[in-house]
């Protein structure tokens, strides 16, 4: 393959992407290269006769740095650090220009926090032409493995857009390669950790509002009659029921519907510990515990206006009747049909939102629904927007009130004022980030909000059109039961170290460039649905946090 000319700002040299480069470079023999094809997938698994036979082939081949790189390599993934040290000083001191043992000795000094070192091995301008000026071609090995170290270095000293800048341009230039995978990893874990710092000091400034309790005599175990019997299959299936028992339901007597559906609502609450206690006996049975979720599918169906203050009712019940009942599925289940039923009534919304002692995420019911009004109804953008100033407004008149002021459902509300695209509130929501009301974990600082509140509104077209497309929708967002929380890349001390001592991506890797050299560290947000708690600590759903 050709050079390719890189000329991106301090980027300017060539790339060549043909392996015989590296080999015609360190005038490497086809007999020695068919050694090291050999011999490299026992070098980096560290086996004793890789390195017996490393030490043969790198008296045989003094010349050739490869051999002494792949010998270092197999002692250090052998866990014998002192060995692997010792021969890449070797390595370091024969062939003082052969990169890939300069970037080991980086990698070794990063690993212990020997930050002060590494720019005599990376050099201080950090860009490849520069530690060799007299080169003006580079191997494209060379240049990923470079840059991904750089990446790492940089982000340990706290150089953020240094580093963006050179994971940029691995991105550009080999998007695919794993020096580029491990340098967007590196990025992903420095977000966690700073997340993490970050969380630990809003804990001093959070405000949480303590929630109802819920009344235990008022629990019963009773079932409520109906004046039709087919409310009864209600109580028999999931998500997955048949379309002509809701055919069959929705044809019913309007009122005498509404009614028995209401009841339906009430049974969640007042036969909480029924089920509860079933529950605990029996385990969670989805054919029989969603009979609410439909009961609020059908009366928003039926646009049941009426019923709004139902739905708000269930919403104000105790943080463990709603956990039960709906989970992380809380907001999908509500936030659209409260929408549609104050489609002409925002302000009980927002009267809702303002309601004392409620749980932040139950308000932001309310937030989403106001959100969702002017995102599938742009000609009711602007009220919309008025409301959300009235809520801030409220809050910053209630700065001394507990059972109002929560910071988890201000940030929610800045969150609604982003999607908006909502720049008329930017000093209101100023005056929220100076008292100290607004979570940064989840939504930036006052600067990053600011920008991407001045965004385009992207419009989500109308709400779905019927409650079997409802069903679908929920079935596609609801969380996985099999979740399981991916490899936490946070070590005893609680600090990410993409650096860890357990990475096999750094041997292979400092060998032969042109090679297929490693798989990528588990990327912590890989298994990650957006209905799940955010590996960065914060207590967010995923879909609200670092998503």
């Amino acid at each position: 393959m050709p050079d390719k000319t890189s000329k991106s700002g301090p980027f300017d040299f060539k790339i060549n992407y043909n392996p015989d480069f590296i080999l015609e470079k360190y005038h490497i023999s086809d007999e020695a290269a068919a050694q090291m094809d050999e011999i490299f997938p026992e070098a980096i698994k560290g086996k004793k006769s890789a390195i017996k036979k490393l030490h043969r082939l790198r008296n045989k081949y003094p010349h050739i740095p490869q051999f002494k790189n792949y010998l270092a390599a197999a002692y250090r993934s052998s866990n014998n650090h002192q060995k692997a040290v010792e021969v890449n000083d070797e390595l370091l001191q024969k062939h003082p220009n052969y990169l890939f043992g300069a970037l080991q000795k980086a990698e070794a000094l990063l690993e212990n926090d020997q930050l002060d070192e590494v720019p005599d091995f990376l050099g201080d301008d950090l860009h490849i032409h520069k530690l060799y000026p007299d080169r003006d071609t580079f191997h494209i090995g060379e240049v990923s493995k470079y840059y991904s170290v750089a990446v790492q270095y940089l982000l340990k000293m706290g150089r953020v857009e240094e580093a963006k800048l050179r994971l940029d341009y691995l991105t550009k230039i080999e998007p695919d390669a794993p020096e580029t995978e491990l340098a967007m990893l590196s990025f992903m874990q420095y977000n966690i950790k700073t997340k993490m710092q970050q969380r630990e000091k809003e804990k001093l400034i959070e405000r949480k509002v303590e929630s109802r309790s819920y009344h235990k005599d008022l629990q019963t175990d009773q079932a409520p009659s109906f004046t039709h019997h087919e409310i009864g299959e209600l109580y028999k299936h999931g998500f997955d029921i048949p379309e002509e028992i809701i055919h069959t339901i929705l044809k019913l007597p309007r009122e005498t519907l509404i009614t028995d559906l209401e009841h339906v609502l009430e049974d969640s609450i007042y036969r909480y510990q029924y089920f509860y206690d079933e529950d605990g006996d029996r385990g969670w049975d989805e054919s029989r515990y969603n009979f609410s979720i439909h009961a609020i599918f059908l009366l928003t169906e039926l646009r049941s206006k009426k019923s709004l203050d139902k739905l708000f009712n269930i919403l104000r019940q105790a943080d463990e009747i709603r956990e039960f009942w709906y989970g992380d599925l809380l907001e999908e289940v509500f936030s659209e049909s409260v929408a549609i039923l104050a489609a002409d009534n925002l302000e009980a919304i927002t009267n809702f939102v303002k309601e004392p002692r409620l749980d932040a995420y139950s308000r932001n019911v309310g937030l989403s629904a106001l959100e969702l009004t002017a995102l599938s109804n742009p000609e009711y953008r602007d009220e919309v927007i008025k409301h959300f100033d009235d809520l801030i407004q409220y809050h910053l008149s209630q700065l001394d009130n507990d059972d109002i002021i929560d910071t988890t459902l201000l940030s929610f509300l800045v969150w609604s004022c982003i999607n908006i695209s909502a720049v008329e509130l930017i000093p209101s929501i100023r005056k929220l980030f100076e008292n100290d009301l607004i979570q940064q974990t989840m939504v930036g600082d006052l600067k990053s909000v600011e920008k991407d509140i001045e965004g385009k509104m992207v419009s989500r077209g109308k709400h779905p059109k019927t409650i079997f497309e409802k069903y679908k929708n929920l079935n596609f967002d609801a969380i996985r039961p099999d979740f399981t929380y991916p490899e936490s890349p946070i070590d005893n001390s609680g600090t990410v170290n993409p650096f860890s001592e357990s990475r096999e991506a750094d041997i292979p890797a400092l060998a032969q460039p042109f090679h297929s050299r490693f798989e990528p560290e588990t990327n912590p947000y890989k298994n990650v649905g957006r209905n799940d708690p955010c590996p960065c600590g914060s207590g967010k759903k995923f879909k609200k946090c670092c998503l």
